[in-house]
């Protein structure tokens, strides 16, 4: 499926003051381009307002799923 087709099942966390503390502290602790650390950040937001539901991150970068394990995060699919 295309991002288009599914976008409005994507939880959409806007860049802010919300944000911020827990990019910084991504930015902080793990080596990550910005884009990288703003994914994870966000992720990590989602997960705690979500606590209970079912949740799964996704990405390709090795680098930035390793960070995302590191957070305690569970990927949406098995590394290559």
């Amino acid at each position: 499926a295309n991002v288009e087709g599914v976008w409005e099942l994507f939880h959409k966390v806007p860049v802010g003051p919300k944000l911020a503390p827990e990019l910084r502290r991504v930015l902080r602790l793990h080596n990550l381009r910005s884009a990288d650390a703003v994914h994870l950040a966000s992720a990590l937001l989602l997960h705690r307002r979500m606590a209970g539901e079912a949740f799964r991150f996704a990405a390709h970068d090795r680098a930035l799923r390793a960070a995302a394990e590191a957070e305690g995060l569970a990927l949406a699919w098995d590394k290559p």
